[in-house]
């Protein structure tokens, strides 16, 4: 029996419990630093494509009026379409930052990621701009709190800084502004500049022309091999694949460039006005503007169908310079609607977001929608109200990793508590 008992204590598992306990603690600790690093690390996609949000324009300090050309000493101000703004602001979880570039032609924006101004690219022009007063790059700047992520504060810039001559070679540039989160490009404004080498210029050596943004070009195709058409006292030749075509009695208008769209407000209040300008377009043409979305049932004066999925806004007749302009009401329903511009074979579209602006709710009291600035008074929205988005990270996770330390714990109870021997049987 003594010798039961001595054996016994020999194999009993108390005498390893310590280092198993310790052992079992590490472990679990590294697993659970592991599951909060991967929580705290960015919440956005390393695959998810940058947003192409609109164009650029430059604009004058003094006038406000928009600059088409210059020198590399010409001061202007880059301006985002009204109401430009990032998914969030810089104090926000996550933080956001918005920069500015100035980069070829040739690099692809949405690709581009950020840490002291844009990172470099290999056998490409890649730069920051710099403002005009002293020459400081325009990088890490913080999006507003209210209104939530609107680029404001945006200072007088030019080409100066890109000294000595020939720091910028002749060619086709893209400048504008990126909005960043953890250093990834998730929204971006544009604009293209010609450079051209000038002499005379001070002190870069360059001037500047914006150069309406590349698209497909639109090709009639005669069925005959080639055709030649006289009308009056001239001829043109036209054949297949070509870019335009011209009939007996008629002439056909060279347009630059590809149509573009833009809105005044790409958040705009349920209901509210906003108003589209879509350049680009054949002087003198009809351009038809259409919205595309989940509409639920409306009570919207120029959205007379109940529930459908595309709707006509209306027309606008394009100007000499190829410009129509309409302001329609925003539909009543929040949330993202692709708007539209067409005329013949050229179109262009946007996206804009519908949003309720939330009141702030202070103790129980219910959280109401404001409304917006203009006479009459917001459309009921008859659908279900907007729905906030999640933020931050899931809390599921933790629970798992929760989960587990009771586990392993239970377990180092066990394996520590001595082994309990019963005596043999008389």
């Amino acid at each position: 029996m003594n010798r039961a008992i001595i054996n016994s204590a020999r194999l009993s598992p108390h005498r390893l419990s310590g280092p198993l306990v310790r052992a079992g603690a590490v472990v679990t600790a590294v697993i659970l630093a592991l599951g909060l690093a991967t929580l705290a690390g960015p919440t956005r996609p390393a695959t998810a494509a940058a947003e192409d949000a609109g164009v650029v324009e430059f604009r004058s300090p003094s006038t406000s009026g928009v600059l088409t050309s210059g020198g590399s000493s010409t001061e202007f101000g880059m301006a985002p379409p009204q109401g430009a703004a990032c998914p969030g602001s810089g104090s926000g979880t996550p933080a956001y930052r918005w920069q500015t570039f100035f980069v070829s032609a040739a690099v692809d924006v949405a690709s581009l990621t950020f840490a002291s101004g844009p990172n470099p690219v290999a056998g490409q022009f890649v730069s920051p701009m710099y403002d005009n007063a002293g020459g400081t790059a325009v990088i890490n700047k913080n999006p507003a709190a209210n209104p939530l992520g609107l680029i404001a504060g945006i200072p007088t810039v030019s080409f100066a800084a890109f000294t000595p001559a020939g720091t910028v070679a002749p060619g086709d540039y893209k400048v504008g502004f990126a909005c960043t989160q953890a250093g990834s490009n998730v929204r971006f404004w544009t604009i293209r500049i010609t450079v051209t080498a000038d002499a005379s210029d001070s002190p870069a050596g360059f001037t500047w022309v914006v150069a309406a943004p590349p698209v497909a070009t639109t090709t009639t195709t005669i069925a005959s091999t080639s055709t030649t058409v006289a009308p009056a006292a001239t001829s043109t030749t036209t054949k297949p694949a070509t870019t335009s075509t011209t009939a007996s009695g008629s002439t056909t208008t060279s347009v630059a460039g590809g149509p573009v769209v833009t809105a005044g407000n790409l958040t705009p209040a349920p209901g509210s006005d906003v108003a589209f300008t879509a350049s680009g377009f054949v002087a003198g043409s009809t351009v038809t503007f259409d919205i595309t979305g989940d509409f639920g049932t409306v009570n919207n004066a120029d959205l007379r169908s109940e529930v459908a999925t595309t709707q006509t806004l209306g027309t606008a007749v394009a100007d000499a310079s190829g410009v129509a302009s309409k302001t329609f009401k925003a539909p009543d329903r929040t949330g993202s609607y692709t708007v539209r511009a067409t005329s013949g074979a050229r179109t262009a579209s946007m996206v804009i977001n519908v949003t309720v602006v939330l009141a702030t709710t202070i103790g129980s009291s219910p959280v109401t929608p404001t409304t917006a600035s203009g006479s009459g008074s917001l459309p009921t929205q008859t659908t279900q109200p907007k729905v906030l988005a999640t933020t931050g990270s899931s809390s599921i996770p933790l629970v798992v990793w929760a989960i587990l330390l009771l586990v392993v714990g239970r377990i180092a109870i066990l394996v520590a508590r001595p082994l309990r021997l019963r005596p043999p049987k008389s």
